[in-house]
């Protein structure tokens, strides 16, 4: 007899452990399939959960935030505070209940301007620089009135303006 035995097999044994091995396959295949279909749905319910949720504030702390513009608003969403660029630098203005600027400061082309407003948006105080130097004027209440001193190109000027309109002007 030839020494190399030759080994031969049972086709019906090997079937079955080929059929074994493929249901082991496909069952790992479903566990896996199982998982990705969890996590799919747990992330599609985060996501939900995400844009249900009212935006509530956070107590990070940023080191610095860049951007164009920031709007802050109160209570009722309307605009409280807000930052902006201008055409000569940033600006800043705030607004009171009724929607209106209260105080304002802003770069205009000669430098700075800051005003103020009573709760009538009527009176109001002001300072600003101009061509020639800068300049500091109040109003009253019925907006006509107004007081001031600034520099003009002679040099510096305190003027009156009474309720009529009349301007008095000391140089």
């Amino acid at each position: 007899m030839n020494e190399l035995a030759i080994k031969q097999f049972d086709t019906s044994e090997s079937i079955e452990e080929s059929v074994r091995i493929e249901r082991r396959i496909i069952v790992k295949c479903r566990e896996k399939l199982g998982y990705i279909a969890l996590g799919g749905f747990l992330t599609l319910m985060g996501i939900i959960a995400g844009n249900l949720t009212p935006l509530t504030a956070q107590k990070d702390t940023f080191g610095k935030i860049t951007c164009t513009g920031l709007n802050v608003v109160n209570l009722d969403g309307k605009t409280a505070v807000e930052l902006a660029i201008a055409d000569y630098g940033g600006t800043v203005a705030v607004r009171g209940k009724d929607g209106k600027i209260a105080a304002a400061m802003t770069i205009e082309e000669y430098g700075g301007t800051v005003v103020v407003s009573g709760n009538d948006r009527k009176s109001t105080a002001g300072m600003n620089i101009n061509e020639e130097g800068g300049n500091v004027a109040v109003s009253g209440k019925q907006g006509k009135s107004t007081a001031g001193m600034g520099i003009t190109v002679g040099g510096g000027a305190v003027f009156v303006q009474d309720r009529y309109g009349g301007l008095k002007i000391l140089d």
